[in-house]
């Protein structure tokens, strides 16, 4: 243990580390190119103020990030209802990449319905309606090529993932209102709910 280790040999020893470790920095400041050495400088500077905040932990207005979270959320309801009207799903899932995979690319999506058959005429549903399952297709036409090489490994469908969908962004309607949907739901996710989340869970 080092508690048992004499504090002559630590003190020579712990000296000698301050030393070497001194002229590897001079020796660094000889070799890495000036911009790079503001980089080394800023992320050296960001280590220092993450150990200060996990040592004192971190100011947070939860009262603000409740009022955020809420701007999100109505932003991401405001987005959904635009794009909804880009298709005739009324069960269209968003946050599925088969869905989506189907919207961008064309594809066939398949919905369940409940379809009233009837009124139960005993038992304790008696007078209630009584319903069927049945299975819906919908066929929905290519609005963009797929990138080549982003097939999923089941087939039939494609990528969508972030920087999939970056690359096929042209300005439209469709595909910059699903990022701009992602990046509000992991702001909110992350910052606005995933920190008190956290703040709760320590507690």
């Amino acid at each position: 243990l080092t508690s048992e280790v004499p504090i002559e040999i630590l003190t020579e020893y712990a000296l000698k580390d301050v030393e070497l470790t001194h002229r590897v920095y001079l020796k660094q400041q000889e070799l890495v190119p000036s911009e790079q050495s503001k980089l080394f400088s800023v992320s050296m500077q960001d280590m220092v103020v993450l150990a200060e905040m996990r040592a004192a932990g971190m100011k947070y207005d939860e009262g603000y990030a409740k009022h955020k979270q809420q701007e999100c959320l109505e932003e991401i309801d405001t987005i959904k209802k635009q794009l909804d009207l880009l298709h005739s799903i009324p069960s269209f899932n968003w946050n599925s990449p088969d869905h989506l995979s189907a919207l961008l690319y064309g594809g066939i999506i398949i919905e369940e319905v409940r379809k009233v058959v009837g009124k139960y005429k005993s038992g304790a549903k008696v007078g209630l309606d009584r319903f069927r399952i049945e299975r819906v297709e919908h066929s929905l036409p290519r609005i963009y090529n797929p990138i080549k090489g982003t097939e999923s490994a089941k087939g039939g469908s494609w990528s969508t993932s972030e920087d999939v969908l970056i690359k096929l962004n042209d300005g439209s309607t469709l595909v910059s209102g699903i990022l701009k949907m992602r990046e509000l739901s992991k702001l909110c996710g992350t910052y606005f709910t995933g920190i008190p989340k956290k703040a709760i869970e320590s507690c």
